[in-house]
Protein backbone atom coordinates (compact mmCIF):
# COMPACT_ATOMS: atom_id res chain seq x y z
CA UNK A 1 0.00 0.00 0.00
CA UNK A 2 2.94 2.31 0.68
CA UNK A 3 3.98 2.02 -2.99
CA UNK A 4 0.51 2.99 -4.19
CA UNK A 5 0.57 6.13 -2.04
CA UNK A 6 4.04 7.04 -3.26
CA UNK A 7 3.05 6.49 -6.87
CA UNK A 8 -0.06 8.65 -6.56
CA UNK A 9 2.02 11.41 -4.95
CA UNK A 10 4.51 11.15 -7.80
CA UNK A 11 1.69 11.53 -10.30
CA UNK A 12 0.62 14.70 -8.54
CA UNK A 13 4.17 16.04 -8.64
CA UNK A 14 4.19 15.94 -12.44
CA UNK A 15 1.80 18.85 -12.73
CA UNK A 16 3.41 20.78 -9.89
CA UNK A 17 6.82 20.71 -11.59
CA UNK A 18 5.35 21.53 -15.00
CA UNK A 19 3.51 24.72 -13.97
CA UNK A 20 4.84 27.66 -15.93
CA UNK A 21 7.25 25.59 -18.02
CA UNK A 22 7.23 25.49 -21.80
CA UNK A 23 6.15 22.10 -23.11
CA UNK A 24 7.61 20.61 -26.29
CA UNK A 25 5.25 19.60 -29.07
CA UNK A 26 4.90 15.85 -29.40
CA UNK A 27 3.09 12.69 -28.50
CA UNK A 28 4.07 10.59 -25.51
CA UNK A 29 3.20 6.89 -25.46
CA UNK A 30 3.63 4.21 -22.83
CA UNK A 31 4.94 0.91 -24.25
CA UNK A 32 3.69 1.99 -27.69
CA UNK A 33 0.14 2.42 -26.41
CA UNK A 34 -1.66 5.69 -27.04
CA UNK A 35 -3.31 7.50 -24.14
CA UNK A 36 -6.92 6.32 -23.90
CA UNK A 37 -6.18 2.67 -24.77
CA UNK A 38 -8.70 0.40 -23.02
CA UNK A 39 -7.74 -2.01 -20.24
CA UNK A 40 -8.89 -4.93 -22.42
CA UNK A 41 -6.64 -3.91 -25.30
CA UNK A 42 -3.67 -3.36 -22.98
CA UNK A 43 -4.07 -6.77 -21.30
CA UNK A 44 -4.57 -8.48 -24.68
CA UNK A 45 -1.11 -7.30 -25.78
CA UNK A 46 0.79 -7.24 -22.45
CA UNK A 47 -0.75 -10.24 -20.70
CA UNK A 48 -2.65 -10.58 -17.46
CA UNK A 49 -1.46 -8.39 -14.61
CA UNK A 50 -0.61 -9.67 -11.16
CA UNK A 51 -3.48 -10.02 -8.71
CA UNK A 52 -2.76 -6.65 -7.08
CA UNK A 53 -5.18 -4.41 -9.00
CA UNK A 54 -6.01 -1.26 -7.05
CA UNK A 55 -8.99 1.06 -7.54
CA UNK A 56 -9.34 4.64 -6.31
CA UNK A 57 -13.07 5.25 -5.90
CA UNK A 58 -12.71 9.05 -5.90
CA UNK A 59 -10.97 9.29 -9.27
CA UNK A 60 -12.21 5.95 -10.66
CA UNK A 61 -8.56 5.21 -11.45
CA UNK A 62 -7.58 1.54 -11.75
CA UNK A 63 -3.95 0.52 -11.38
CA UNK A 64 -2.70 -2.79 -12.75
CA UNK A 65 0.55 -4.25 -11.42
CA UNK A 66 3.13 -6.29 -13.31
CA UNK A 67 5.90 -7.48 -10.97
CA UNK A 68 8.20 -8.99 -13.60
CA UNK A 69 8.61 -6.15 -16.07
CA UNK A 70 11.78 -5.18 -17.89
CA UNK A 71 13.00 -1.66 -18.55
CA UNK A 72 16.05 -1.20 -20.75
CA UNK A 73 17.73 -4.31 -19.37
CA UNK A 74 16.73 -3.67 -15.75
CA UNK A 75 14.31 -5.78 -13.71
CA UNK A 76 11.36 -3.58 -12.75
CA UNK A 77 7.82 -3.50 -11.45
CA UNK A 78 5.31 -1.84 -13.75
CA UNK A 79 2.15 -0.02 -12.70
CA UNK A 80 -0.38 0.92 -15.38
CA UNK A 81 -3.15 3.41 -14.58
CA UNK A 82 -6.51 3.72 -16.30
CA UNK A 83 -9.33 6.21 -15.87
CA UNK A 84 -12.76 5.76 -17.49
CA UNK A 85 -11.43 7.25 -20.76
CA UNK A 86 -8.56 4.71 -20.85
CA UNK A 87 -4.80 4.53 -20.26
CA UNK A 88 -3.56 7.63 -18.42
CA UNK A 89 -0.18 6.71 -16.86
CA UNK A 90 2.51 4.08 -16.72
CA UNK A 91 5.15 3.78 -14.03
CA UNK A 92 8.21 1.58 -13.69
CA UNK A 93 10.04 1.15 -10.39
CA UNK A 94 13.53 -0.32 -10.07
CA UNK A 95 14.92 -1.37 -6.71
CA UNK A 96 18.68 -0.69 -6.45
CA UNK A 97 21.08 -2.46 -4.09
CA UNK A 98 23.11 0.60 -2.99
CA UNK A 99 23.89 4.25 -3.80
CA UNK A 100 26.43 3.35 -6.49
CA UNK A 101 23.86 1.14 -8.24
CA UNK A 102 21.20 3.86 -7.86
CA UNK A 103 23.47 6.54 -9.33
CA UNK A 104 24.70 4.45 -12.28
CA UNK A 105 21.21 3.16 -13.12
CA UNK A 106 19.72 6.66 -12.94
CA UNK A 107 22.45 8.13 -15.16
CA UNK A 108 22.14 5.25 -17.66
CA UNK A 109 18.36 5.63 -17.96
CA UNK A 110 18.60 9.43 -18.09
CA UNK A 111 21.11 9.17 -20.95
CA UNK A 112 18.94 6.71 -22.89
CA UNK A 113 15.83 8.83 -22.37
CA UNK A 114 17.67 11.96 -23.48
CA UNK A 115 18.55 10.21 -26.74
CA UNK A 116 14.86 9.34 -27.24
CA UNK A 117 13.21 12.55 -26.03
CA UNK A 118 15.86 15.25 -26.35
CA UNK A 119 17.14 17.77 -23.84
CA UNK A 120 15.35 17.77 -20.50
CA UNK A 121 13.35 20.70 -19.23
CA UNK A 122 14.02 19.78 -15.62
CA UNK A 123 17.25 18.27 -14.35
CA UNK A 124 17.72 18.67 -10.62
CA UNK A 125 19.65 17.04 -7.81
CA UNK A 126 17.91 17.30 -4.46
CA UNK A 127 19.38 16.30 -1.12
CA UNK A 128 18.22 12.69 -1.33
CA UNK A 129 16.65 12.59 -4.79
CA UNK A 130 17.53 13.12 -8.42
CA UNK A 131 14.91 14.15 -10.97
CA UNK A 132 14.87 14.58 -14.72
CA UNK A 133 11.77 15.43 -16.75
CA UNK A 134 10.64 15.81 -20.32
CA UNK A 135 7.45 17.82 -20.77
CA UNK A 136 5.42 17.50 -23.95
CA UNK A 137 1.98 18.68 -24.99
CA UNK A 138 1.12 14.98 -25.29
CA UNK A 139 2.29 13.98 -21.80
CA UNK A 140 5.08 14.06 -19.25
CA UNK A 141 8.03 11.75 -18.68
CA UNK A 142 9.66 11.92 -15.27
CA UNK A 143 12.68 9.97 -14.02
CA UNK A 144 13.11 10.13 -10.26
CA UNK A 145 15.61 8.45 -7.93
CA UNK A 146 15.35 8.32 -4.15
CA UNK A 147 18.39 7.63 -1.94
CA UNK A 148 16.04 6.96 0.99
CA UNK A 149 14.37 3.96 -0.61
CA UNK A 150 17.08 3.05 -3.15
CA UNK A 151 14.35 3.21 -5.80
CA UNK A 152 14.15 4.67 -9.27
CA UNK A 153 10.76 5.53 -10.78
CA UNK A 154 10.15 6.27 -14.44
CA UNK A 155 6.72 7.77 -15.02
CA UNK A 156 4.82 8.39 -18.23
CA UNK A 157 1.85 10.64 -17.48
CA UNK A 158 -0.92 11.73 -19.83
CA UNK A 159 -2.32 15.27 -19.83
CA UNK A 160 -5.64 13.79 -18.61
CA UNK A 161 -3.97 12.27 -15.55
CA UNK A 162 -2.25 15.58 -14.76
CA UNK A 163 -5.59 17.43 -15.07
CA UNK A 164 -7.27 14.83 -12.89
CA UNK A 165 -4.71 15.34 -10.13
CA UNK A 166 -4.88 19.12 -10.48
CA UNK A 167 -8.67 19.11 -10.15
CA UNK A 168 -8.69 16.53 -7.36
CA UNK A 169 -6.07 18.19 -5.17
CA UNK A 170 -6.65 21.83 -6.14
CA UNK A 171 -3.15 22.33 -7.50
Amino acid sequence: MKKATVILLLLISAKVFSEGMIEKQGEVKFRNFHWGTSIKEFIAKEGRPDDRTMVDETTQMKMLTYEDAELSGYSAEMYVCFIPSGLCAGIYTIQCKDEVDLDSTFRDLSSKLTILYGITLIDRDFIEEYMTAWLYTGGYIILLASDDEMTIALMYISPDAAKLDKNLYGL
